[in-house]
């Protein structure tokens, strides 16, 4: 009797905490695609505009963000679509 109350117990926590990972992730990756479209970019514009000197550090902002933002996007539709294949099987 107690086993059948620990491990449905144990079941629901491992749900709740697989939720959690997802909002998580959910949120990382929201903040990732709003800085590498938000923030990036206008960075970018802002050193292109301040004169040719500056086109150098708007190259390295984009060189910088675009592989760090673009790994987490990724990342995140990876395991999401990988996560739909193993529900379906």
């Amino acid at each position: 009797m107690f086993g059948k109350l620990d491990s449905e117990q144990l079941e629901l926590k491992e749900k709740k905490q697989a939720i959690r990972k997802s909002q998580v992730r959910i949120c990382v990756t929201y903040m990732a695609t709003a800085f590498l479209f938000g923030v990036s970019t206008g960075l970018i514009f802002w050193f292109i505009c301040q004169g040719e000197e500056d086109a150098d550090k708007a190259l390295a902002v984009f060189n910088t963000t675009l592989p760090i933002a673009a790994g987490i996007i990724t990342y995140w539709f990876a395991t999401r679509s990988n996560r739909k294949g193993k529900d379906q099987t």
